[in-house]
């Protein structure tokens, strides 16, 4: 589904500190996912959030102070903002829709801005 980030991006936003709650998660070592099992449901901590694009744009922006603007002309972009200084970091243009332009910043700030 487009709505939410790969579960590439969902493992490394895991280990980035990513901790909000989730309705959606994927099965252990694998790519599919479900929605959110009921208490009584098995380990529920052995299986990995599936955020949705908005919940990760909004985390960076308030918990990161990072600030990713995706824009449209003739082509999806994105621009990466760090909130704090009010400084234009980096940004790419080229993406076919919304959601490939914002993980690709997603992607961007998890790999290049963001300690451990």
């Amino acid at each position: 589904n487009e709505d939410f980030v790969p579960f590439e991006t969902a493992k490394k936003l895991k280990e980035k500190g990513f901790k909000e709650k989730c309705y959606k998660h994927y099965y252990p070592d694998s790519k599919d996912w479900f929605l959110s099992p009921s208490p009584e449901c098995g380990n529920y901590s052995s299986y990995l959030d599936a955020p949705t694009i908005s919940q990760v744009l909004k985390w960076l922006r308030e918990e990161k102070k990072i600030h990713i603007c995706i824009d449209y002309d003739s082509v999806y972009s994105y621009d990466i903002v760090d909130i704090i200084n009010s400084e234009f970091k980096d940004g790419k243009y080229g993406y076919e829709n919304y959601e490939l332009a914002a993980i690709a910043g997603i992607e961007y700030v998890i790999d290049k801005m963001i300690l451990l």
